[in-house]
């Protein structure tokens, strides 16, 4: 199990499957943010590399709730190359050591969404 930056990943398989928590309600993160429950629900997501919202989708797969923990399952689309290349560090990472890659997920707010 990978904890950096307050992401679990729990399993990644040589297919591509990843399980990560990636966000717990109710508890203040680093930038000073809370995230309420009923705040994701389940959704479908894209996977991206480094937030970048223009670049092809590395994979993609659904969010949920699980208690006080969101929950992402994702399929990597080994099929592309930079994909390949992400699962295949991800998978060193993993496995040789003290793992050093961080991990985020981006988002955006709608309207009514925020306190501020």
């Amino acid at each position: 199990m990978i904890l950096r930056k307050g992401i679990q990943i729990k399993d990644v398989t040589p297919a591509g499957i990843i399980v990560a928590a990636f966000a717990t309600m109710n508890v203040i993160d680093k930038d000073g943010d809370v995230t309420l429950p009923g705040f994701f629900g389940e959704q479908d997501v894209v996977m991206l590399p480094a937030h970048d919202w223009k670049s092809v989708p590395l994979g993609k797969g659904t969010i949920r709730e699980v208690g006080d923990k969101a929950i992402a399952e994702l399929k990597m689309n080994l099929d592309v190359q930079a994909a390949k290349d992400w699962h295949s560090a991800l998978v060193f990472d993993m496995k040789n050591g003290t793992p050093l890659q961080e991990y985020s997920y981006g988002f955006t707010i709608l309207d009514g969404g925020s306190s501020e």
